[in-house]
């Protein structure tokens, strides 16, 4: 019982306490860092598969730029892409 622990006692444990909150703190942190990652990842691959689809059915670069967010330099990069292939 807390009550009866000296005051070196109970500053040890309030010392623990609190790095183990930071601890979790950070560790949460670090799972919705990882979260907003994954979730632009996604989002990018999802816009490069969309520009890919205009740019096939003839859209042009300036289109799938405003429609996708994607760069015009990224936009023409995958219309060379797409004509190698």
């Amino acid at each position: 019982d807390q009550y009866y622990w000296s005051e070196a006692e109970l500053n040890t444990y309030e010392s623990w306490l609190k790095a183990e909150r930071d601890s979790q703190g950070l560790e949460r942190q670090k799972l919705l860092d990882a979260e907003a990652r994954g979730i632009a990842k996604g989002m990018q691959t999802r816009n490069l598969d969309i520009a890919r689809t205009l740019l096939t059915k003839g859209y042009t670069v300036q289109d799938v730029c405003e429609l996708t967010g994607l760069s015009k330099e990224g936009v023409e990069q995958l219309q060379k892409d797409r004509y190698k292939s």
